[in-house]
């Protein structure tokens, strides 16, 4: 009797004997695991020159046996295979005594060739070439674990790192080999900008370690050069640069400035301003870069300013001491703010005109008037006497303005009157010929143009007559055909609308 057991577990078996009587044993059945003894792909084709590793997992109480062609090789976990091709095989034993035995058929071809420089450098800001020389079929590059370029036999880099040339023959044969890469910085040439004052020079010195030199607008050779003052009229800057050349070849160019800083030569935009009192002058001064004012009284906005603003309340002399960064390099200069007065304006006394009649302001205290009111000037509103006619009081503003430019201003009040109202007979002219009363002249009547005159001597004859007396220039100056009436009383009629004035008028000559 016999059982086939397949799976490890805990069998019972139970036996009866003749009479029927029952006896049960128990018993354990377990299957030992066999060893893994896979060696992967059952062929291989290798590259000859790079050793071929053939392993299974070591475990204690295992045991191996290799063999080539079924030769006995090695007792070891793994084995290392230089260019010998052949039947390998591994068989594993645990100590159970269960086995397993893998089978590989390891060829070898001829590898593509390889020869590339194992390092390389560039210099800061540039990059360097790598060269791969290969008759394989396939090229790849990586930086990393990443392709960058493809079956190229030359890439450039400009990233310091490591990077893998990977070559496949056509049989799939693969080598590589890595380059490393290194970044070079740059030399360091530190030149300051230069700046000189009159009569100064300078050496710049740098380090003497370098391949090469080569200046640009500074005369010298090599590590060393010597800038010396050029005379000039205005701060002038130049450029000016410096290219060394290191033992690994980077290179660095330094570009700087110099600057000439003239003699002062200070100047000021006028040295005499004129002001009116109360105003502002804007002082001016050049040449330098730095400007300092004396400010006697205090009337200075900002006395470090090249333009500073005035405001005098008499006249002042400002001097300004101007200069630049060079020591001893100033020159002083003078302005003076004269502080004229203003004009007394005086636009006349307040006084009346006639309705209808025109009527002459007059002004004075300058040489130049403007007056507002333009709509009730007859004329021109910019001279001293403009002629108005008004209707109702009105106040007249007059700006002065003198010599000097300075302004004032004055008012007037101008009310109005009917010319009847003011009308007054006139009884007593003196024509002596001083200006003064030597003509008969009755205020107010040129508001009635329609008026008769008639003068009679003491005999009644008609010595004077005038239809529309003071309409024209015509004037009664006590004359009589050309020829000077004797010093008498006179009588006149003087009629105008419903109005008739009769009087005596008494001629005076002495």
């Amino acid at each position: 009797m016999s059982l086939e057991i397949t799976e490890s577990d805990t069998y019972t078996f139970t036996g009866f004997n003749e009479i029927g009587c029952e006896t049960s044993t128990d018993f354990v059945v377990e299957f030992n695991s066999n060893p893994d003894a896979d060696l992967g792909e059952e062929m291989r084709a290798e590259c000859l020159g790079i050793p071929v590793s053939l392993a299974v997992e070591e475990q204690a109480g295992n045991s191996y046996i290799w063999t080539m062609d079924n030769a006995p090789i090695s007792v070891d976990a793994s084995i290392i295979i230089n260019d010998d091709p052949g039947d390998y095989a591994v068989t594993v034993t645990n100590s159970a005594g269960c086995s397993d035995t893998g089978v590989t058929t390891i060829t070898f071809n001829e590898p593509p060739m390889l020869s590339i420089e194992m390092e390389s450098a560039f210099c800061e800001g540039l990059d360097t070439e790598l060269t791969v020389d290969t008759d394989a079929a396939s090229i790849n590059w990586l930086f990393g674990a990443d392709v960058i370029n493809q079956n190229v036999e030359s890439i450039n880099v400009n990233e310091a790192g490591t990077y893998t040339v990977e070559v496949i023959s056509d049989d799939g044969c693969t080598i590589n080999e890595q380059v490393i890469v290194t970044e070079i910085s740059n030399p360091v040439i530190p030149i300051d900008n230069i700046d000189l004052c009159p009569n100064e020079s300078m050496d710049i010195v740098v380090d003497d370690d370098f391949v090469s030199y080569e200046w640009i607008g500074i005369t010298a050779t090599g590590p060393e050069a010597n800038v010396v003052y050029e005379e000039v009229n205005q701060v002038t800057t130049e450029n000016a640069s410096l290219t060394v050349v290191d033992i690994n070849g980077c290179t660095t160019t330094q570009e700087f400035t110099i600057t000439f800083n003239p003699v002062i030569n200070a100047t000021v935009v006028d040295e005499v301003v004129e002001i009116c009192i109360g105003e502002s002058a804007n002082l001016g001064a050049a040449g330098g870069n730095s400007y300092l004012w004396d400010d006697p009284n205090g009337s200075l906005d900002d006395p470090t300013s090249p333009n500073p603003i005035a405001t005098p309340d008499r006249t002042t002399t400002y001097d300004v001491e101007v200069s630049d960064d060079c020591p001893g390099n100033i020159e002083e200069l003078t302005v003076v703010v004269v502080v004229n007065n203003l004009p007394i304006a005086n636009a006349g006394i307040d006084t009346c005109a006639l309705i209808d009649i025109p009527f002459q302001l007059q002004a004075s205290g300058g040489v130049d008037y403007a007056w507002d009111n333009e709509d009730l000037i007859e004329g021109s509103s910019l001279i001293a006497d403009p002629i108005i006619n008004i209707d109702t009081e009105t106040t007249f503003t007059v700006t002065v303005t003198d010599d000097n430019g300075c302004e004032s201003t004055d008012q007037v009040t101008i009310c109005v009157n009917d010319p009847i109202d003011v009308l007054e007979p006139v009884t007593v002219i003196t024509p002596n010929g001083d200006g003064i009363n030597d003509e008969l002249l009755f205020r107010g009547l040129e508001a009635f143009p329609t008026n008769e005159l008639t003068i009679f001597n003491r005999w009644g004859v008609v010595v004077f007559k005038k239809l529309g007396y003071q309409n024209d220039d015509l004037r009664w100056t006590a004359m009589r055909g050309g020829e000077e009436l004797p010093a008498d009383t006179y009588y006149y009629i003087l009629t105008f609308e419903d109005v008739t004035i009769k009087k005596s008028i008494t001629v005076i000559r002495n």
